[in-house]
């Protein structure tokens, strides 16, 4: 799920990414939801739209503009099916014209961002992939840049070495040098991978790996991740929600490095359903003006609250329960 504003009234919108008709009793399976935002706080029913691929199996919809200048917003599919990426260009009314290939690639892609990389003012494309491409002989366990042309087309992947089966990405500056850096995360750790600020990027390293005593067959791992400045430093931090339903902290050095945080690991809820943790996300949710952190528990049907204290730490999780669906 991605916000943004697509029909530019100044009230947030959202696009979903479903599959097999998840995204609701009778909606197109395989498809993108988009759910424009009324003034009341309510949505209109959604509209929806194909992925791009066949077959196809959206796994992540990202929101922003793939063309120069401040218009409408775009979406950026990552179709696990058809292993490519697709863009739906936006019309600036909460429409979106039909998928257009960004790229295809011969194995799995999973995750994708959107930056710019090499610095010309054209928005690019991060994808991680763990198939390579034709043109690149199958390259496996990568991190692919498609550098924009600005008009919502790009030119071909470039693959660089990172992480094993990498399958979520994130961006910032990370060293503080003024050039954009990608995060990848995998089962087992986090990744970085240093820009050089004109498209390339230097060979991913480990910044974090998953003691080898946490694995346990109930659970799958590091699911996700999220980005920001926990200690209101300067630097960008991390959170992680790991394997046997914890969150770890990690504190940036502005050098590209990390380190635990003074209180590292917050347990939210031990293998509840069997899958460990599902999303999480970093957003200000109150006057304290710092950020906290909001944690799907995966099929454990609740979902966790982390105040932020500003200082890299967190308050003792809240454990709000979802509804229940057969």
């Amino acid at each position: 799920m991605a916000k943004g504003d697509f029909n530019g009234d100044g009230i947030p919108d959202f696009a979903v990414a479903g599959f097999a008709g998840s995204n609701g009793v009778g909606s197109p399976a395989n498809s993108i939801a988009v759910y424009l935002g009324k003034s009341d706080g309510t949505f209109a029913p959604p509209v929806y739209y194909a992925a791009g691929g066949n077959p196809t199996f959206p796994y992540q919809v990202v929101v922003g503009r793939v063309r120069s200048g401040n218009g409408p917003e775009d979406l950026v599919v990552v179709d696990g099916g058809a292993n490519k990426v697709t863009v739906l260009l936006g019309n600036g009314d909460g429409t979106f014209q039909p998928p257009i290939t960004a790229a295809s690639f011969v194995g799995g892609v999973t995750a994708a961002a959107i930056a710019d990389f090499n610095g010309d003012g054209k928005p690019d494309i991060v994808v991680a992939a763990w198939g390579g491409s034709g043109d690149t002989g199958g390259n496996l366990n990568t991190v692919a840049i498609l550098l924009g042309n600005a008009d919502g087309t790009f030119q071909a992947p470039v693959f660089y070495q990172s992480a094993n089966n990498p399958y979520g990405v994130a961006i910032g500056d990370f060293n503080n040098d003024g050039k954009v850096d990608v995060i990848l995360r995998n089962p087992e750790g986090i990744f970085l991978s240093l820009g050089n600020g004109d498209g390339t990027f230097l060979p991913g390293y480990a910044i974090w790996s998953e003691p080898i005593s946490f694995y346990v067959p109930l659970v799958n791992g590091l699911n996700s991740f999220t980005v920001g400045d926990f200690n209101e430093d300067g630097n960008l931090d991390i959170a992680a929600n790991v394997n046997g339903a914890r969150v770890d902290v990690l504190l940036g050095t502005g050098l590209g490095t990390f380190v635990p945080a003074s209180t590292p690991t917050y347990i939210i809820n031990q293998h509840q359903g069997g899958h460990g943790l599902g999303e999480i996300v970093s957003e200000k949710l109150s006057s304290s003006g710092h950020l906290d952190l909001v944690v799907g528990t995966g099929y454990g049907a609740t979902l966790a609250i982390l105040r932020g204290n500003g200082d890299g730490t967190f308050q003792t999780p809240t454990i709000y329960p979802l509804a229940q669906y057969d």
